[in-house]
């Protein structure tokens, strides 16, 4: 039987994406942040809206969880991680004072030097998270999300599951 790597991370959540409908876990969202060795990981399937209140992590907040690979035909990028749930604690949260310094300790290690380093890097190593300054910000587009979810993505999260804890 194939034995998957397992670690512990203590990481500083910088990124969680809006939920999204998935047949297999209900609801997700895909987390990422930075660890204490300034590495980018990225954290999936996370089921948010059904964890306990005290377990809602919040962006900048630093966890400790353990985690799995995932299975490798799953996701074969060098930073994705499946997080074990159960074993998550919320260590502290870091605040935006002082012209985010906290924050900054754990950021500003792992930016990099343009897109083109990011390219680079993405080619050699399969890594598809990282942050860098932008040399020029040309514009900004916002644009509204859909009220709401389409009748599929509803019964998606609204199916009941026998075996399910909700």
């Amino acid at each position: 039987m194939f034995s998957r790597e397992t670690t512990t991370f203590r990481l500083l959540i910088t990124v969680k994406t809006y939920p999204s409908p998935s047949v297999k876990y209900e609801e997700t969202v895909c987390c990422a942040g930075i660890t204490e060795n300034q590495e980018w990981v990225r954290l999936y399937p996370v089921r948010y809206r059904d964890l306990p209140s005290d377990q809602q992590f919040r962006k900048y907040d630093i966890i400790e969880i353990d985690a799995e690979r995932p299975e490798p035909h799953k996701d074969e990028r060098s930073e994705s991680w499946k997080p074990r749930i159960d074993t998550m604690k919320i260590v502290d949260h870091l605040e935006s004072t002082n012209n985010w310094a906290a924050r900054r300790k754990w950021i500003e290690p792992t930016i990099l030097s343009g897109y083109a380093e990011l390219c680079r890097i993405q080619q050699s190593q399969n890594k598809s998270l990282s942050a860098f300054r932008p040399a020029q910000i040309l514009g900004i587009r916002v644009k509204p999300e859909k009220d709401k979810w389409s009748d599929s993505h509803c019964a998606i999260v609204n199916q009941s599951n026998l075996f399910s804890v909700r």
